[in-house]
């Protein structure tokens, strides 16, 4: 693919998706002082348009000076202008798809080893870790399958008992925990036993999701177009009422203590469907805590075992179309206080 095409494209889509509210997450403090000056610079330059302008070349820069080249530059490339935006978090598999170009396993492997030697390429990086945008959603939720019966301490059930649960087909699920073990974040333990069928382990490489974070995934499809993934529920919520307040969008995550699958579809400003009926949001601190549910019964029993971190209270529960309605009208008066 020609770099004007992979700059117009990255363009568009940065322009498509405008910064997001935070959720009140600080900033890694590590990025270097060349990111940080285009990051004033784009700022201070008075113009929203222009400093977008400049993205794809500051992604560029950073690509090159970090190593990749050919295939792995142009997805870089991409990711970096996307990753601009608050909140966007699109993964490698996605930005492919973007460019309508297939990625190994290998390929994959290979930059996930140059990420994390090249932290201070973006924000994201340091705060969501790597693995977060090298892994696939299908394999974020198998590896949420086996971080929860680890932590709980749960026997491990079979190959076909999870193909089964998640409902994926067993050569798949064999090959992506292959994937896990060949990029360093799965220990192969050399085979089953009495308490572990499944024969592997994420062990202490656990330490390497922050409460799970970069393992939750939640998926946005805009108008029935390629997907990208977003930070949390609570950003989710705030896309829907601003960002694409005319536009269908389904938005699908995993209820984070039963990976049961929520989907919410919204349509010119309004909620269409939220399937199951009866989920849940829970809007805590960080985005880690900003989740889905497929009940209220679950999002209570989730927030009672979470770490509190900042916070002294439980993170609160809330009716999915309320709080959108609450978002909306907050959003409507900060822009009638800014005229």
């Amino acid at each position: 693919m020609r770099p004007k095409l992979i700059v117009q494209i990255t363009l568009a889509m940065l322009m498509a998706f405008p910064l997001l509210l935070s959720c009140g997450q600080k900033q890694a403090e590590n990025q270097n002082s060349a990111a940080g000056g285009n990051q004033q610079a784009a700022a201070t330059s008075g113009s929203t348009q222009q400093a977008t302008a400049e993205a794809p070349k500051i992604a560029a820069t950073k690509a090159a000076a970090a190593g990749f080249a050919g295939i792995e530059k142009q997805l870089i490339d991409t990711l970096l202008v996307m990753w601009s935006a608050k909140g966007h978090l699109t993964s490698i598999d996605q930005a492919a798809e973007i460019l309508g170009i297939t990625v190994s396993d290998s390929l994959r492997a290979d930059m996930l080893k140059k990420l994390n030697d090249n932290l201070t390429m973006s924000e994201k990086l340091s705060r969501y870790r790597p693995a977060t945008f090298v892994l696939t959603n299908r394999e974020k939720l198998i590896a949420q399958y086996i971080i929860r019966n680890e932590k709980k301490n749960l026997e491990f059930p079979s190959i076909k008992q999870i193909a089964a649960d998640l409902k994926i087909a067993e050569p798949e699920l064999k090959s992506r925990l292959k994937f896990l073990v060949d990029i360093g974040l799965l220990y192969d333990l050399g085979g089953s036993d009495a308490t572990n069928k499944l024969g592997y382990s994420f062990g202490g490489n656990l330490a390497d999701f922050t409460f799970d974070m970069g393992l939750r995934y939640h998926a946005f499809f805009v108008d029935d177009k390629l997907p990208f993934n977003v930070g949390c529920a609570k950003e989710a919520l705030y896309l829907f009422s601003t960002e694409f307040a005319k536009n269908k969008v389904r938005y699908e995550t995993t209820d984070p203590l039963t990976l049961a699958p929520v989907v919410v579809l919204f349509d010119q400003g309004q909620v269409e469907s939220i399937a199951p009926q009866e989920a849940k949001l829970v809007e805590g601190g960080a985005c880690g805590h900003n989740n889905l549910f497929v009940s209220q019964q679950n999002a209570e029993n989730w927030t009672s075992t979470q770490p509190r971190l900042a916070q002294q209270q439980i993170p609160p529960v809330y009716d999915i179309r309320e709080r959108l309605a609450q978002i909306a009208e907050q959003s409507k008066q900060q822009s009638s206080d800014g005229e």
